[in-house]
């Protein structure tokens, strides 16, 4: 198809109260509709959008893409929720492609940047509300370690937080 989305879930936890009355409601399930774009086979890319979000870390932006609720809990358009697997994808290869990178960065192959994070925790069997708080054990950019240690100083404490 030739189109890339670049998109920011976690803007409904940010906004996503208000968002009807700017909106409407119908339109609200209609919202980053990130599972419609997948199915019609356009690449996503989530990203964190920083640095006009509270929130620069990875996990956040997994986890709304996940969830996708608003600060008082309530999820806006359920169909469109990702899984941990696609939203992991769409923050790796799909960010890589859409930077046209694809092809040194965005997957974990021979001869490729190893630009990585590696998680205390793994994402696939997380719960979804420890999805969120996973600490970054290290950072490797161009296969150097950038970042050692459980720091959990950037992640959100607790859901409220979010």
């Amino acid at each position: 198809m030739g189109v890339v989305v670049s998109t920011q879930p976690q803007f409904i936890r940010l906004g996503g109260d208000v968002w009807p009355t700017i909106f409407g409601e119908e339109r609200m399930s209609r919202v980053i509709v990130t599972r419609e774009w997948l199915e019609e086979g356009v690449v996503v890319a989530l990203g964190s959008d920083a640095p006009t979000t509270p929130w620069l870390t990875p996990q956040v932006t997994l986890f709304g893409a996940v969830r996708r609720a608003t600060y008082s809990k309530e999820q806006v358009g359920p169909e469109q929720c990702l899984t941990v697997q696609e939203a992991l994808r769409a923050h790796t290869m799909g960010s890589a492609y859409a930077g046209f990178e694809e092809d040194v960065k965005g997957s974990i192959e021979v001869g490729k940047l190893a630009d990585l994070v590696v998680w205390s925790e793994d994402p696939y069997t997380a719960s979804l509300k420890r999805l969120w708080q996973i600490p970054v054990e290290m950072t490797l950019v161009g296969g150097e370690i950038v970042h050692q240690g459980g720091d959990t100083s950037l992640l959100p404490r607790r859901a409220g937080d979010l």
